[in-house]
């Protein structure tokens, strides 16, 4: 009778080739790892560098020099932090915030102690803001920077350079102004952020706390310069304050 046919060779695990790779999904890009191994695509950094600690927002520190710039030169620094926000989100926009207030503040409070003192008291000293904060910084020291920078309307420019030529001390000055700003930039980062998530149609729980959050420290600094007003009358500013001398000094 015919002999029956042999069976199929096995391949040997050696011969099997590896399986291929899964196909890559639509919106990834090819990646690079840098010298510090984070890895980064085309465009720049996309993902954390090894440990998870996130990369640092990309053009922050020109910002902050913005920033700086913005409050020395007197300009409103307000549609800096706005645009801040919407860039990087309230919690990584704070320390921008933060470190582009202080360089400001810092700037000018030095350029009136030290680079330009006689012409800024020829321009300010005569003002009524002046000589009421000229006084009361010998009372209250510190204290009366912190009050002042946490008045929701404030002359904040006047005011960097008005304690530059006050006698408190630098560093004084620059923890106090810190602290005091801290309530109103939080309020401005949080009701931004979360107006633009509603702008796009986003809705969840931590876009409503954030909304409550900044529209509820907005309204408690409202409601704080007649409080403060009445602790310390006379010495903090008034809205129909001057910033103009009445008679400028010889």
């Amino acid at each position: 009778r015919p002999l029956d046919p042999l069976p199929p060779a096995q391949p040997r695990p050696d011969d099997i080739p590896p399986p291929p790779p899964p196909p890559a999904r639509e919106f990834e890009t090819v990646t690079r790892t840098s010298a510090t191994g984070q890895v980064v695509d085309a465009d720049g950094p996309s993902a954390p560098p090894r440990g998870g600690v996130p990369p640092r927002p990309r053009g922050a520190p020109g910002l902050r020099l913005v920033y700086g710039a913005i409050t020395v030169l007197f300009l409103p620094t307000t549609l800096v932090g706005i645009l801040v926000t919407l860039l990087y989100g309230p919690w990584v926009g704070l320390p921008i915030c933060l470190a582009g207030l202080s360089l400001g503040m810092s700037g000018s409070f030095l350029i009136a102690r030290h680079l330009a003192r006689e012409a800024l008291e020829r321009r300010i000293g005569g003002t009524r803001l002046y000589r009421r904060l000229e006084k009361s910084i010998q009372q209250e020291g510190w204290k009366l920077v912190l009050f002042s920078r946490l008045l929701p309307i404030n002359p904040f420019s006047f005011l960097n350079y008005a304690y530059g030529l006050t006698g408190i001390s630098f560093t004084r000055y620059l923890l106090a102004s810190l602290a005091g700003i801290l309530p109103n930039t939080l309020a401005l980062l949080w009701t931004t952020h979360a107006a633009g998530q509603l702008a796009t149609g986003r809705m969840d729980w931590r876009i409503l706390i954030a909304l409550f959050a900044g529209a509820g420290l907005f309204a408690c600094l409202a409601w704080l310069p007649g409080f403060l007003r009445r602790r310390k009358p006379g010495a903090l500013p008034l809205p129909d304050d001057d910033v103009l001398p009445d008679e400028p000094l010889a």
